[in-house]
């Protein structure tokens, strides 16, 4: 996989939070400037990244607009990192730690996961924890610890959601050629959530920012349960304004179409978003629409719930079959 390639915003960034307590450590704007010329930035960037080391900067300099969610999550874990090498965050640290993630416009999920990565890389013993001012070093744990979290919901029997799926719901939300801003940050939150790689974590914010056809969907390395997640989410996001028009009937049979659901399944996903979305407003079991994980969930327990009442209809049916047999049986004798 390629090493995820930091711009010029992120060591801007580095620099303001290196200045967040007063003074910027000669080792640490050396590490700065060395990593973006290892880094290939041009030399008016490398210059610019120098000065913001010799005079102070500070936090709200920063303009997230130019950096991408994965870098956004990396410099707030860098921070994080920072103010625990020492062994202690005081009250000072954590309230920087505050204003960086509101001025990165990190949610509170996307933070604690941050955290806890950067307390588990601060806690590693020597050999194995990047120096102070390693950062392509550091970089490169902090993608790991993402990985890590992954191969944990897998572990713990969750249902993970991978790349190819958050890149299939960017599709469907581009299918009536805009994406909900609110919408593409709920898909890419979702997949820092998920413990995606930063640069899989790019590249799903990518797909978010830039019309992406239904068409081009990959269900290849999709789970059947995956296909049938973002066929349940595309009919239940088409139902929440009470009305379903040819259009969308018409995207929704393309969309099933390029990720292989058969009919039948598809039935199922329609009428278990269609109970999702005709629930009331104040009904608590009703995510919010960009809430993915919980309707995740959500169509999970009905998509178990349908199969359960399935089973109970055969077996219920294969008794009156046997019945029937023993009466018809009985009478012949």
């Amino acid at each position: 996989m390629p090493a995820h390639r930091l711009g010029r915003d992120v060591f801007l960034a580095l620099a303001a939070i290196g200045w967040s307590d007063g003074k910027l450590d000669p080792d640490e704007a050396d590490a700065i400037c060395r990593t973006a010329l290892e880094s290939g930035l041009e030399i008016e960037e490398i210059a610019e990244i120098e000065k913001a080391t010799k005079a102070r900067v500070d936090l709200a300099i920063l303009d997230h607009a130019k950096l991408s969610q994965a870098d956004r999550l990396y410099v707030y874990a860098v921070a994080s990192w920072l103010v625990r090498l020492d062994g202690a965050v005081d009250g000072g640290e954590l309230d920087t730690l505050r204003r960086l993630g509101d001025m990165l416009k990190l949610p509170d999920r996307a933070r604690e996961h941050a955290d806890v990565i950067a307390l588990e890389i601060a806690d590693l013993p020597e050999g194995d924890r990047p120096a102070r001012y390693d950062l392509p070093a550091l970089r490169v744990k902090i993608s790991e610890r993402l990985a890590h979290a992954q191969r944990e919901r897998e572990i713990d029997g969750q249902q993970r959601l991978g790349r190819d799926v958050f890149m299939a719901l960017a599709a469907v939300g581009w299918a009536d050629g805009k994406l909900d801003a609110d919408e593409a940050d709920a898909i890419v939150r979702t997949a820092v959530e998920e413990g995606l790689d930063l640069e899989e974590i790019e590249e799903i914010e990518k797909a978010t920012k830039a019309p992406l056809e239904i068409s081009f969907i990959d269900h290849s390395r999709m789970t059947k349960a995956d296909r049938l997640f973002v066929y349940a989410v595309a009919s239940w996001m088409t139902r929440l304004d009470g009305v379903l028009d040819a259009g969308e009937v018409e995207a929704l049979r393309k969309l099933g179409e390029a990720l292989r659901v058969p009919e039948k399944p598809r039935e199922h996903a329609d009428a278990i978003a269609r109970e999702i979305a005709e629930s009331g407003e104040d009904d608590a079991d009703r995510p919010v629409r960009f809430d993915l994980p919980r309707l995740r969930d959500t169509i999970v327990e009905r998509l178990a719930e349908a199969q359960r009442l399935r089973a109970e209809a055969e077996h219920a049916g294969g008794e009156r079959e046997e019945q029937e047999d023993r009466k018809t049986g009985r009478s012949e004798q």
